[in-house]
This record gives structure tokens, sequence and C-alpha cells, in this order.
């Protein structure tokens, strides 16, 4: 890495990891995750700190974690941290979450960046701790969304209170009613998100639209074959809508 250029670090620190993205220019160098700041984010951007010009910050993690990495970038770097918020517009997308500053700044930045991509209406699904669900127009009106317990959560929610039912997670192959236990519970999950994204697709198709489904996050892959139409993927649908807002 030539260490005279400057780069760009991306952080989106989510609920139970921190990812983070180096790049130069718009072009992706490095990328990672991290469980900590103090220990392994540091240990992860370390070596790279000298060509360090400039950080932008996606976080729902908390004042603590945001804390930290204000205060590793400050000392390793020199910079202070850019932090995107959810707003009222932003890159032609309008907000109507109640107040507009309230939403999420992943789901929005994830909504930005869908609506910058595709231009049409469009369901931003968003796989991860928790999976999110948001409604955009054909306008880039954001009318508001839906959100659930992600797969792992479901799972140790359903362990918690009942005995006759803690089944491992397993490779599932198809939606079909469950004649065993794991199957019941692994197939039952999925139904449940499937159900959702159906009836998030029939909102906007009743209003005369034609929406495009679009996934991102950790278990995205898992839920794409059972979805009830083609969907697009995108791994860094959060960087994408940071760039943006933040360019």
């Amino acid at each position: 890495m030539d260490k005279l250029s400057p780069d760009c670090l991306d952080i989106d620190a989510g609920n139970t990891r921190i990812k983070w993205r180096l790049s130069r220019g718009g072009e992706l160098l490095l990328s990672g995750a991290a469980d900590g700041v103090k220990t392994e984010l540091r240990a992860s951007i370390s070596p790279y700190s000298a060509s360090i010009k400039r950080c932008r910050l996606s976080s729902v993690a908390g004042v603590v974690v945001d804390a930290d990495i204000e205060s590793l970038l400050k000392e390793l770097c020199g910079i202070r941290v850019e932090r995107a918020a959810s707003r009222a517009v932003s890159c032609g997308v309008e907000n109507t979450y109640e107040p507009p500053e309230s939403l999420g700044v992943d789901r929005w930045l994830a909504v930005v960046a869908a609506y910058s991509r595709y231009g049409k209406a469009c369901v931003v699904v968003d796989c991860g701790s928790a999976i999110t669900v948001d409604l955009i127009d054909e306008g880039g009106r954001y009318l508001g969304g839906y959100i659930v317990p992600g797969l792992g959560l479901m799972r140790r929610a359903l362990f918690q209170d009942t005995d006759a039912v803690k089944v491992e997670p397993a490779c599932v192959s198809d939606l079909g009613v469950g004649r065993n236990t794991s199957n019941a519970v692994n197939h039952g999950m999925y139904q449940m998100i499937v159900g959702l994204l159906e009836r998030a697709l029939a909102e906007l198709r009743g209003g005369g639209q034609a929406p495009l489904l679009v996934l991102t996050g950790g278990d995205a892959l898992r839920l794409k074959p059972f979805l009830p139409e083609a969907a697009e993927f995108h791994d860094g649908l959060v960087f994408e809508g940071l760039a943006r807002v933040l360019p």
C-alpha cells in the first residue's frame, strides 16, 4: 500500500460487530470486521494509520462504542470522525419517519443507496442481528418499515423458554411443513421472514408500483433462495450509502 496516498476508512458499527472498509479514491483496498474497538479494530487499522486521512462512521452501537471509535481515530490518525445521520432529505430521498432523525442511520443509508442505485420503488431488507424491512416508493419517498428479530435472535428467544425445541441451526433446502422438530423450527423461522417480505411487496404493489427487492446483511444469502421473486444482493449497501451522504 502506498503510504503517501490518503485513504478513507469507513466504519459500520452495528449491534454485534464493527465492519470496516479502507478505500482510496472510491476503490476498495481492504475490509474486515471486529468484535471490539480497543482490541480487534485497533489491531486491524493500526498498520495503515499513517495513510488514513478521513473516517466516515455509521453507528447504531451506542454512545460508548462511538466515543471509543472517535478516541481511537484521534489517537492513531489524528483525525476527526465524520458521523452520518438520518435526515429529512438526502440524495433525492425524502424521509417520512417521525421524526426523521429517529430512523436508524444504517437503515437510512441502505435506503439511500438502494434508491440512488436503482431509481425505483424498493423493499430494502437488511438481514443482521435484527431484520429490517424498509419501503421506498417510485418517487423516492421513504414510507417506513418493519423490524423483527434476525434468525439468531429468533432461535435464542425460542430456546429461552422452551425445553423440547432446542435444536441446532441447520442447512435449509426447502420450507415445507416440518416433520421433525428441527425442520419445524428452522423452516418456521424462514417462513416468518418470507411472509413479512411478501406483505411488504404487496403493500407497494397495492399502490400500482413494481418494487424491487434489495438484500444486504450477513443472513441475506441464506434467505435469498426462498424469496417470492428475484432479489438483488449487495453486501456493502450501508457503506455505499455512507459514501453518498458524506461524499
